[in-house]
């Protein structure tokens, strides 16, 4: 029992800390607007420094680790153009130089699988000579293919000034069903006409499709099959550099959703204008943002008018016409998706020009978390770096960048000065990786990692040692407890093991034996083992193989639910029928699970059946005894006053032989009477009953017959304990308890009645959970019961006592039982016997 409190102990400290470490920050926590680092539980370590801004991050050899992929090129007349591609400890893996005057690199490179291997190939788009071409480079910088996409248009900007051609997008798909795929590209221009649009180009043979010129300047592109036709569908998002530029009906003063189908040549299906030029502020999202479990586009609009609202569109991207915006009273700086727990919809969250955080649902209610305590700039949608399923949000702020959770609890903070570029999921990091950018010119990456240490710094050292001294006085409380309830429990499991006729074994999860009644060893012909304190039951029971085989499959199968089945073996009792049950015994919240099996004999089971027909036909022959003695009183009672009619000599003659046949018919109606309760009790009348009170009374009336040598006292509490029970028949039952404890002293002695409150006691095999029982002690100090004697007290017709019938205890017994209790005895030679009953406690009064 020791070595159960000492786990007990253990196990309820380690968690009791875990949970008060990981809960004191919402319980205990206030709202700071401290933004010092090691205030917050996600601490940044910085991983690497890259001194090229044009940088891109990529698995390109499938080997899991990230590669860095840079640019460097310089202006019209120079040499200095290349790709270096290195991994993230700086390690070289190619370079491929491009050499010869008027070259230039694009920054805007691609990372894309074109052949479906498992490798990524780059496209690397360059000019020269006023042409834009296209160079994929496979994994170790060969060159794979090169495709010509545009010309520099004839314009009356002057020679000396770049052509800021981008590659906003590109994509390989099969868009012919050919097996054959084909590059498609969306350009991008600062000059008003050539070439902004959409390209399709053969591959590899590099001949054009088709294309789609439009004055509208591409922003975000999107590619799907969004109407399920089969056929490949873009949206595209513009933005407004308004510099004079118009084709196809569109312009660069205006934003625009753009629906192009592919067949294969792009066809401009349809479009939306977002607004006029006063809307300069725009963002889409590709969310979840009605619920309906199908993705929508999402436009945020904000004008620099500071009397216009804000506006949202929702957009149907199979189909534009079926679009729905809506108008808010607020000025809105920034937006960005918002993931809630336990939310199927995808939320918008704003900012407003007060600084204050607003949140939009599917049904566009606004409401406010929170207000922040400096200048935002804007918000993005971030990494899960707590890994709880949901994107944290980063706040850009004026002075401070940082990262919050859905509650919007600081989770870190960037350093000064540096700005959120983007996240790298890199593959063999739980969490991944944050990359900012230092003014424009380098990037830093960093490794968030958590730390306990920041409640030290958070709410300083004495709030956390009180804390955790509370923890500790609470653990005690609750283990003190939980040792008390344990000790209860397996004092009455070994009760209800060795009180009950089956041959039951309580065992542990490798099959020890715990605990065992002597019905197992009796049934088994078992030899004790004095050097095995816990012999393995299996191993004990070698001599019947098929009962071993089957407990061990019951090991190798552990499980927590209840296995029942039956096996013909010979025994020591003969050849019998076992029913064997497996079943888990429910004990306090962190002891060692244990499970009791019993043996049922199923071949008593059709005696059983036998002795209870042979009752029933018991009770009739009783019952039909016991009316014609009430008709044999009353004959006797009429012979007695015929006689003294007779005279007073035949009536003093008669009377004696009344007397006798009276005092017989008298002894035979009592055993009747007890008889029949013992086998056929009557069904008790419950009642709601002060337990307490009870007592009191009923030792009253016993007071009244007690010798004058023996002593009843009573120890009853004043708490007030309510139980449902038959009152007369309970009586009785305190009654021959009390007149058992008379005659075991025949020299005087003492009796004490006491009672109490048990709480949360679970036997096995009767109750299905826990409960509250009220306990009834008589404890004497008599001469005491032998052992062998206690194990039978409870059988019918047994008696110690030669003036007993045999039957009282036995029908206490069953009273208790009726009333869903039990009664147990202990009890030493010369010193006395306890008798404790049972009852469950219904309720305090």
């Amino acid at each position: 029992m020791k070595g159960s409190f000492s786990r007990t102990m253990s196990m309820m400290f380690h968690i009791f800390t875990l949970a008060l470490f990981l809960l004191a920050p919402d319980l205990f926590a206030v709202k700071t607007w401290d933004f010092r680092p090691e205030y917050f539980p996600y601490q940044l370590r910085i991983v690497h420094l890259y001194e090229n801004a044009n940088a891109l991050f990529s698995d390109l050899d499938n080997d899991g680790f990230l590669e860095c992929i840079c640019s460097e090129s310089e202006r019209i007349g120079t040499t200095l153009a290349n790709i270096l591609v290195f991994d993230l400890m700086l390690n070289t893996r190619f370079q491929k130089n491009y050499p010869g005057k008027n070259l230039r690199l694009i920054r805007t490179i691609q990372i894309l699988n074109v052949n479906s291997d498992p490798y990524n190939e780059l496209l690397v788009p360059f000019i020269q000579n006023d042409s834009l071409f296209i160079d994929v480079l496979v994994k170790d910088g060969a060159s794979l293919n090169s495709v010509f996409l545009a010309q520099r248009p004839h314009t009356t900007v002057h020679k000396s000034e770049l052509w800021d051609c981008l590659l906003t997008f590109c994509a390989f798909v099969d868009l012919n069903g050919d097996s054959k795929k084909e590059l498609i590209s969306v350009m991008r221009s600062g000059f008003s006409l050539y070439p902004r649009g959409v390209f399709v180009h053969s591959y590899p043979e590099g001949e054009l499709v088709g294309c789609s010129i439009i004055g509208a300047q591409p922003a975000d592109i999107f590619l799907n099959d969004f109407d399920n036709d089969d056929k490949m569908e873009m949206i595209i998002h513009t933005t407004t550099p308004n510099n004079g530029a118009s084709a196809s009906g569109l312009t660069d003063r205006l934003p625009y959703i753009l629906l192009y189908e592919f067949r294969p040549e792009p066809i401009l299906l349809d479009s939306i204008v977002l607004g006029d030029e006063s809307y300069t502020r725009t963002a889409i999202f590709y969310i979840n943002f009605i619920g309906d479990e199908k993705k929508e586009y999402v436009t945020f609009r904000q004008s620099m008018d500071s009397h216009s609202p804000a506006e949202i569109n929702i957009i149907d991207p199979a189909d534009l016409a079926r679009s729905t915006s809506r108008l808010f009273h607020y000025k809105m700086k920034s937006a960005c998706p918002f993931a809630a727990p336990d939310e199927v919809y995808t939320k918008i969250l704003a900012v407003d020009t007060t600084n204050t955080l607003l949140l939009i649902d599917h049904n566009y209610n606004v409401t406010s978390p929170t207000a922040w305590p400096e200048t935002i700039d804007q918000v993005l949608q971030g990494p899960d770096i707590n890994n709880d399923g949901l994107a944290e949000t980063i706040i850009v702020g004026t002075l401070h960048s940082v990262l919050v959770n859905h509650k919007f609890d600081i989770l870190t903070v960037w350093p000064k000065n540096e700005v959120y570029d983007r996240i790298i999921n890199y593959p063999n990091e739980k969490q991944p990786l944050v990359m900012t950018m230092l003014g424009g010119t380098a990037f830093r990456v960093y490794k968030p990692e958590y730390s306990r240490k920041y409640l030290m710094y958070r709410y300083g050292y004495p709030t956390v040692g009180a804390l955790f001294l509370f923890s500790i006085l609470v653990i005690l409380v609750f283990s003190v407890k939980e040792h008390h309830q344990h000790v209860t429990i397996d004092r009455y499991i070994k009760h209800l093991v060795e009180s009950d006729s089956r041959a039951i074994a309580i065992i542990d999860r490798k099959l020890r034996v715990l605990n065992h009644n002597q019905q197992l060893i009796d049934w088994f012909a078992l030899q004790r083992d004095k050097k095995k304190r816990n012999p393995v039951l299996s191993e004990w029971l070698h001599d019947y193989p098929k009962l071993a085989a089957t407990l061990a499959e019951w090991r190798d199968g552990y499980t927590q639910i209840r296995r029942d089945k039956q096996i013909s073996l010979e025994t020591s009792l003969g050849a019998r029928t076992l029913h064997l049950t497996f079943e888990p015994v429910p004990r306090s919240l962190f002891s060692k699970r244990i499970f009791q099996i019993t043996f049922q004999d199923q071949s008593v089971q059709a005696e059983l059946q036998k002795a209870k027909s042979w009752t029933h036909l018991a009770q009739r022959v009783a019952h039909d005894i016991k009316n014609p003695l009430g008709t044999i009183l009353l004959i006797l009672q009429k012979i007695r006053n015929l006689s003294e009619k007779k005279g007073a000599d035949y009536a003093e003659a008669v009377a004696p032989h009344i007397s006798k046949i009276e005092d017989r018919i008298e002894s035979l109606r009592v055993m009747t009477r007890n008889f029949m309760k013992y086998i056929n009790l009557e069904t008790p009348h419950f009642s709601l009953l002060n337990l307490n009170e009870f007592l009191n009374d009923t030792l009253v009336t016993i007071s009244k017959t007690v010798p004058p040598d023996i002593v009843l006292q009573s120890q009853i509490p004043d708490a007030i304990t309510g139980v449902e029970i038959d009152r007369e028949q309970m009586a009785s039952v305190i009654e021959n308890l009390i007149s058992n404890a008379i005659d075991a002293m025949p020299k005087g002695g003492s009796i004490t009645v006491s009672s109490r409150l048990a709480h949360r006691l679970q036997f096995t095999g009767y109750d299905d959970r826990p409960r509250d029982y009220a306990l009834i002690e008589i404890r004497d100090t008599g001469l005491g019961i032998p052992p062998e004697v206690v194990e039978r007290l409870f059988e019918p017709n047994f008696s110690y006592s030669k003036e007993s019938s045999g039957l009282g205890l036995a029908m206490s017994k069953k009273i208790i039982e009726d009333h869903h209790g039990f009664i147990d005895v202990e009890s030493e030679i010369e010193t006395g016997t306890l008798f404790t009953i049972y009852v469950p406690a219904k309720s305090v009064l």
